[in-house]
């Protein structure tokens, strides 16, 4: 079982691979499921401003 089905069947073996594949098909990870991603991963974004 997959959660995102994707039209393609490449695999990809690199994080940037996957980036790409999924742009290619025009796929978007809900804003929702991406918080639940970074809540789960316990991602947080760092920003710096200089200047």
């Amino acid at each position: 079982m997959t959660l995102f089905p994707l039209p393609f069947t490449e695999v990809a073996s690199k994080p940037s691979q996957l980036e790409n594949n999924m742009k290619a098909a025009g796929f978007k990870i809900p804003a929702d499921a991406m918080a639940e991603i970074d809540k789960i991963t316990g991602f947080h974004r760092f920003e710096r401003y200089v200047g």
